[in-house]
């Protein structure tokens, strides 16, 4: 079965951390989706391994810059694939990023999340 794997960066370059979040290229499966860097996982790699790989592709980072790496939480993905979540803290980013994959990068103060209640449309 296939699996997959996705991170959820934090950066700490100001006093309030904030989440860096992606925008998927529209011409992709879910396209214009809002999403956190990850895909599918190669044979022979953990997890983690493919949250780091997804993460240094997409952000176009060295591996050396996705720091702290700790999961969180599996879930299940589109079609029922288990998806497994990280989280770590980028160093030195610079808001790069693919093109082939990625639309625009973004991020939010993580005090914008524990201060307002989620919402449901």
């Amino acid at each position: 079965m296939k699996e997959a794997s996705v991170m959820v960066p934090f950066q700490n370059d100001t006093s309030d951390p904030s989440i860096l979040f992606e925008i998927r290229q529209q011409a992709i499966a879910q396209g214009g989706d809002i999403c956190f860097p990850g895909g599918q996982k190669e044979e022979g790699e953990t997890a983690q391994e493919t949250a780091v790989r997804e993460t240094c592709e997409e952000l176009l980072i060295h591996s050396d810059q996705v720091r702290d790496v700790l999961p969180l939480f599996d879930i299940k993905g589109p079609g029922g694939i288990p998806v497994h979540v990280f989280r770590c803290h980028l160093e030195k980013y610079h808001n790069t990023y693919g093109t082939s994959e990625i639309e625009k990068v973004f991020t939010m103060p993580l005090s914008w999340f524990l201060n307002h209640e989620p919402s449901v449309c």
